[in-house]
């Protein structure tokens, strides 16, 4: 059920999407890449693209000289994805997400399985916000069917490599 009260609804600086407007008009950049790189919808820069283009938002905004040395593309995206959410004096806006970001949970328990050595299983749980409960019950599971088939479609693919690379590196019978 969903919960009472105003919808939170995020506000953007003008600085920060004419830097977003700017990002994605940048030679071989897409506009999918630059709302992922800066956590924002992607019809959410379209508008801002559009209002950009009729006039609405105004102002002069510089890209970094290291987004143009690189000529666009995605290393653009990622290298001037912080520049965007600088804050004046150089503090940052602060975001309610983690630096590690894991897409699934599955993701974040095979993270947990794989660091619980180091840091311990309570204290990764809590940091990602999942039950200890959750981790072990995942520990449990069985590999499912669709897991299982790609490992031996994967393994099937890297023989084939293998063979290829093989046959390349074996000079020609004359």
């Amino acid at each position: 059920m969903p919960r009472a009260g105003p919808k939170k609804v995020h506000r953007y600086s003008l600085e920060f999407k004419l830097k977003a407007v700017k990002l994605s008009q940048l030679k071989g950049v897409e506009v999918q890449a630059v709302a992922d790189a800066l956590e924002i919808h992607p019809f959410m820069l379209s508008r801002w693209r559009k209002e950009a283009r009729d006039g609405v938002l105004r102002g002069r905004v510089s890209v970094s000289k290291a987004v143009k040395a690189t000529g666009g593309g995605h290393e653009a995206v990622s290298i001037a994805a912080t520049s965007p959410r600088a804050a004046p004096r150089g503090a940052c806006v602060a975001k309610n997400t983690h630096p590690v970001h894991l897409r699934t949970k599955g993701d974040v328990f095979a993270f947990i399985e794989h660091e619980r050595e180091t840091y311990g299983v309570t204290r990764l749980c809590r940091t990602f916000g999942v039950t200890r409960a959750g981790y072990y019950a995942w520990r449990q599971r069985p590999v499912s069917p669709r897991r299982r088939q790609d490992r031996a479609l994967l393994e099937e693919m890297r023989a084939i490599f293998e063979d290829r690379r093989r046959a390349l590196r074996q000079p020609a019978d004359s």
